[in-house]
């Protein structure tokens, strides 16, 4: 398992990474597919091509981790009642309102 994970693990992250383009999601969907081959691969043997199953494995965990975030957004947008237009009047209040001293030096009306 360490040779197939040092020969073949920037080949399965380039091709996750092609897949998905965000290097986070690719690099722990890589690591989630090696760490699965080690779950397996015991129990049910080492594939015939080992790369293309650690490319699958890890385009899967890519797909998983990217609709498990987009339902996330979607939950949390829903708890806050949905989207709403954002006056930038009210932004600058806020900031005021709620800013640290950075803020403050930079907003004429905290002086």
């Amino acid at each position: 398992m360490a040779r197939a994970q040092r020969e073949l693990s920037g080949r399965v992250l380039a091709v996750t990474l092609r897949s998905v383009r965000d290097l986070d999601i690719a690099e722990e969907a890589t690591a989630d597919a090696f760490l699965l081959a080690l779950q397996t691969w015991p129990a049910r043997g080492v594939p015939d091509s080992v790369e293309a199953w650690l490319v699958t494995a890890a385009r899967r965990r890519a797909i998983d981790r990217i609709r498990s975030a987009q339902a996330a957004r979607r939950a949390l947008i829903r708890a806050a009642g949905g989207l709403r237009q954002v006056d930038p009047a009210d932004v600058s209040t806020e900031v005021g309102v709620i800013g640290d001293d950075a803020t403050a030096q930079l907003d004429p009306r905290r002086t």
